[in-house]
């Protein structure tokens, strides 16, 4: 079937024809493909699903090629050849989430290879790895980190149902650093972090606005604790967090602003809005912050002015 793509065609046409056959491929003529010998051709199919998820792809397809192919393996054709990744790795990077499900049989059971697939994913986090491809592609302003985020959250709920323990705190705090809401409220229902500055930071983006006032209130230097990257409990939550949390914490009186911008401090509260507003268009976060740091008359040295007026760009930055 696919042998009958002329090879005069370019490139990038014979991989759409390929592709788009095997899309629109009714599960039960996968046997077709069983007259198909070639491993590389068979490699390069897999291959071109699992780099083009936008293509929709339908589990059946990967699950038949998965059974052809492990998906442990590494490829062996095109540029790929040349990396360690394998496809199951792959697919994480492409945030493939049809993929990841289809392959996710190679994780149940008890049989000897299972428990090796297993063991790789321990050793190496696929969750970890996702997470922090999502935080690149939030820093790069990926125009596709919506639709990586949707699947991200598909691929976690597969792979926690059947791995847990994948969940480490490393883990959870690059899933924390994606400031993804829902992202975070699918891992709080399975566990909360143990880390208590980790807790508040995924309180704030979920939002569990109740809990996270209680514990500053009882404690407001909790504000001021700093999570694994040496980032401020409060910074993370203007940056991230929901801005009903933020409300809430302005409401309850538990933010005194002074003490974040004392004149050394180049990252201020209000630079943090600054930046919500400029490239999430989060006008809430900045006019609470803003409203907020009037009501309490809280001093910016001229710097700090300046900096939020060039949104934290200074002649050093250049």
């Amino acid at each position: 079937m696919f042998a009958q793509v002329q090879p005069t065609l370019s490139e990038a046409w014979h991989n759409h024809q390929m592709l788009n056959r095997l899309t629109k491929m009714e599960a039960d003529h996968y046997r077709k493909l069983d007259a198909i010998q070639d491993k590389e051709l068979l490699e390069s199919l897999l291959l071109l699903a699992i780099k083009s998820p936008q293509t929709n792809t339908p589990e059946s397809a990967f699950r038949y090629l998965s059974g052809r192919i492990s998906p442990f393996a590494a490829p062996s054709v095109g540029d790929d050849k040349y990396s360690t990744r394998s496809f199951f790795t792959l697919a994480i990077k492409h945030y493939n989430a049809r993929a990841i499900r289809a392959f996710s049989h190679t994780l149940s059971g008890d049989a000897k290879q299972t428990q090796t697939n297993r063991a790789t994913l321990r050793d190496d986090n696929p969750l970890f790895n996702m997470y922090m491809g999502l935080n690149g592609d939030r820093l790069f302003g990926d125009e596709n980190l919506a639709a990586n985020l949707v699947a991200a959250r598909d691929i976690s709920t597969t792979l926690l149902s059947l791995m847990p323990e994948l969940l480490t705190e490393p883990t959870y705090a690059k899933a924390i650093d994606t400031g993804d809401g829902e992202l975070l409220r699918l891992l709080w229902h399975r566990h909360p972090p143990s880390d208590p500055v980790l807790r508040l930071e995924a309180m704030s983006a979920i939002p569990e606005t109740a809990e996270l006032t209680w514990q500053i209130l009882k404690q407001p230097s909790l504000l001021e604790a700093t999570d694994r990257s040496g980032r401020r409990v409060l910074d993370f939550i203007v940056r991230f967090g929901n801005p009903t949390a933020i409300q809430a914490l302005i409401n309850a009186r538990a933010i005194d602003w002074q003490r974040f911008t004392a004149p050394q401090e180049k990252t201020t509260p209000l630079l943090l809005a600054t930046w919500r507003l400029k490239y999430e268009g989060d006008n809430d976060t900045w006019r609470l912050v803003l409203k907020d740091m009037l009501v309490q008359k809280t001093p910016l040295t001229d710097e700090q002015i300046a900096r939020v007026l060039t949104d934290g760009l200074t002649t050093e930055d250049f």
